[in-house]
């Protein structure tokens, strides 16, 4: 958030590459009640952090941007064409325009400073590692710490709407390959969509989560919640594309898999207690 100490930082340390995640980031409704905050914070820092690349005189950075910065109101898998072409959802606007100008910064330093900046339209990623905080997890670190204290102390799994929502989720470690691939090949202006390309129910994401925890309990849907936008699913006809051309293994982890290797790691850490 401070410019001067982050290009000080990144003077010390010159990167011939960067992978840029920092964001203010929570869940939609964290998003609703500090609209300022998700807007002018991720603004900040990612105007910061591509200037201080850029002094710092590195060539190739990733910055992540969201499936959230997509207009709401298309009715189909989302592409990287369609990222300006209408609002976002009201529910977290503010965090989402921010979230589409890392496309705009980044082609405007690789046209006027012939730098390879790219923006990475990330779908709901998950994985070991990730914030379970109730007050600031995302959909499925939030339910799975959740699902483990309504087993832990014998409730029901109340869980917001009524299932409908469809997202695609993917694991966290099916990234690396990807990256390391954006950096090594991918040199145009364009943003990049990287998903599985699937789509998955709330409602099936819960019953997962509930099967891998060996929940044995009751959840119970509140239909009258507010749940956002009801589909947000993208197409990843261009990842696959690339890397196709690239020799790169285009196999997803499963969400059976991830949520199970996500579920173990989470019983191992400091938010099991």
């Amino acid at each position: 958030m401070d410019f001067e100490s982050t290009v000080a930082f990144f003077a010390d340390f010159r990167p011939d590459a960067v992978i840029h995640c920092a964001a203010k980031h929570g869940n939609f409704q964290d998003m609703a009640n500090d609209k300022v905050g998700f807007y002018r914070e991720c603004m900040t820092i990612d105007m910061n952090v591509l200037e201080a690349a850029f002094r710092a005189g590195t060539k190739k950075l990733i910055a992540m941007s969201s499936v959230t910065a997509f207009p709401h109101h298309l009715d189909k898998p989302l592409a990287e064409a369609d990222l300006h072409f209408g609002e976002p959802h009201p529910s977290c606007y503010s965090y989402a325009y921010a979230k589409r100008m890392i496309d705009v910064l980044c082609r405007s330093y690789n046209e006027q400073h012939g730098v390879n900046y790219t923006c990475a339209v990330l779908t709901n990623m998950y994985g070991p590692h990730n914030n379970f905080d109730l007050k600031y997890a995302t959909v499925v670190s939030n339910f799975i710490h959740k699902c483990y204290l309504a087993k832990k102390e014998g409730k029901d799994l109340e869980v917001y709407g009524d299932g409908s929502p469809v997202r695609d989720f993917m694991f966290v470690g099916d990234l690396e390959p990807i990256f390391l691939n954006i950096f090594e090949h991918y040199t145009t202006n364009a943003p990049l969509v990287i998903s599985t390309g699937g789509q998955t129910s709330i409602k099936t994401l819960i019953e997962v989560i509930a099967d891998k925890m060996d929940f044995q309990g009751n959840i119970v849907w509140g239909g009258e919640k507010n749940v956002g936008q009801v589909k947000k699913v993208t197409s990843n006809a261009n990842l696959l594309k690339f890397l196709e051309d690239n020799n790169c293994n285009t196999d997803f982890t499963s969400l059976e898999q991830g949520i199970e290797k996500t579920v173990d790691w989470f019983l191992q850490s400091k938010w099991a207690v």
